[in-house]
């Protein structure tokens, strides 16, 4: 029940934070979506929480802790890549060193080609 009702809660939050700004037509900057993507980041810890507890109740104990330990390792490195890919876009670019883009617009990252990141 309290799963239930985390989620349900957390979700409207999101919704109530992410909806507004969705609607509007002209540019939205990241301190607009930050409510609404500190409740994503909840509702994520909280859905993946009940992943891995529902999960591990299909192993033997040897092998839960294992699996368990393998699950976190995998989402702590799709976490890390998703947050390096990303970073320059909330963070800015650089403009000098082994990452400098030289002024690129990020395209290979782009999920709609008309954002202008």
């Amino acid at each position: 029940m309290d799963f239930i009702f985390a989620i349900r809660w957390t979700f409207i939050a999101y919704l109530i934070h992410y909806l507004p700004f969705f609607t509007m037509q002209r540019i939205l900057y990241f301190h607009h979506y930050f409510p609404a993507q500190a409740f994503a980041c909840m509702l994520t810890a909280i859905l993946f929480s009940k992943f891995l507890e529902s999960f591990s109740k299909k192993f033997s104990n040897g092998k839960k802790i294992f699996v368990l330990r393998g699950c976190i390792l995998l989402a702590t490195v799709l976490f890390t890549l998703s947050f390096l890919l990303y970073c320059y876009v909330a963070y800015g670019h650089p403009t000098t060193g082994p990452f400098a883009l030289h002024n690129s617009t990020f395209k290979r990252i782009r999920f709609n080609d008309d954002w202008l990141i």
